[in-house]
């Protein structure tokens, strides 16, 4: 019985998980070994008389009772759950605990055993996956919105089924762009320079970028990929892009939150201002006002087309 006794004695206080005695009559704590103390912040001393009823976040507590109270009516056997302790100064800890009652007869008139498990860092990932599945939810429903509008205009313009089809195509591609740069941020941000560079790579050599590295918050990413798209595409067709002396340049800077940028054609021929406005004009101007909260200027000037924006990168 020593020996027994001993073997017991050393599996309680060397198991990596924490484990106690409570008494049946009161609920009270009849031992603790040390992973169960270094779990909740209490000396054995400490924790030893306290009920269990006081260590368990109340929200908890029902749960709990209710499965008790089918063990100590015989009901079952054991039970597992999972429920919330409170460390020692009220933190809560997160734990799954299994609790049964020996089998002998005196021990059942005693006391019961729980094993309890730390589960914290397995339920905090399951909120960070909960969190960022409600995230991806929102973002795909706002992403399909944004398409939906980009096919309804490219597609129902009145243009010819073969030109809507690569406008939207085009238009699309943009999109993908800023959101492939958004997944290797994580969804963090994306590069202003790196988002420039991709929408304005097939003019490389006419189009000067001036500007300090600044990262976009995804929402804005995505707008000023279309707008940069448009800008590029009517430049390419109507603007300065469409001659062989025309220049383009972007600058931008930010200051206290706010970004400003520019975009100048210059070289190209006279412009005149539309006498109807596209798609694709009024995305320029209407987007960033509408979506982020900031301003646009379309400025048709003879000399070529100038384009400003000015918008929060931070929350107001």
């Amino acid at each position: 019985m020593r020996e027994n006794e001993a073997r017991y004695r050393t599996v309680f206080e060397q198991a990596a998980v924490g484990i106690k005695q409570v008494a049946l009559a009161d609920g009270r704590i009849l031992a603790a070994n040390g992973a169960l103390c270094r779990m909740l912040g209490y000396t054995a001393d400490e924790l030893v008389g306290l009920r269990t009823v006081d260590i368990i976040h109340p929200d908890d507590l029902a749960a709990d009772q209710a499965q008790l109270a089918r063990l100590l009516a015989g009901e079952i056997a054991s039970y597992a759950i999972e429920k919330r302790y409170l460390r020692k100064g009220g933190a809560p800890v997160w734990v799954r605990v299994t609790t049964s009652i020996p089998r002998n007869a005196a021990a059942r008139e005693r006391y019961r055993i729980s094993v309890v498990e730390d589960v914290t860092a397995r339920k905090q990932a399951e909120e960070h996956q909960r969190l960022l599945l409600g995230e991806l939810s929102h973002r795909v429903k706002n992403m399909l919105a944004v398409v939906r509008g980009i096919a309804l205009h490219s597609l129902g313009s009145g243009r010819p089924l073969g030109e809507a089809r690569e406008i939207l195509e085009q238009r699309l591609t943009a999109l993908a762009t800023a959101h492939g740069l958004l997944t290797a941020t994580d969804w963090r941000g994306a590069s202003l320079r790196d988002l420039v560079a991709a929408e304005i790579a097939p003019y490389e050599g006419r189009v000067a970028v001036e500007g300090s590295e600044v990262m976009l918050p995804p929402n804005v990413a995505l707008s000023l990929a279309l707008v940069l798209h448009e800008l590029a595409t009517n430049a390419l067709k109507y603007g300065a892009l469409s001659a062989p002396g025309g220049r383009v340049r972007v600058r931008w800077s930010c200051q206290s939150g706010k970004l400003r940028l520019a975009w100048r054609e210059e070289g190209g021929p006279a412009v005149t201002a539309p006498t109807r406005r596209g798609f694709g004009s009024m995305l320029i101007e209407r987007s960033v006002a509408h979506n982020l909260g900031g301003t646009a200027r379309l400025d048709f000037r003879p000399e070529g087309l100038a384009y400003e924006v000015e918008l929060p990168l931070e929350p107001g």
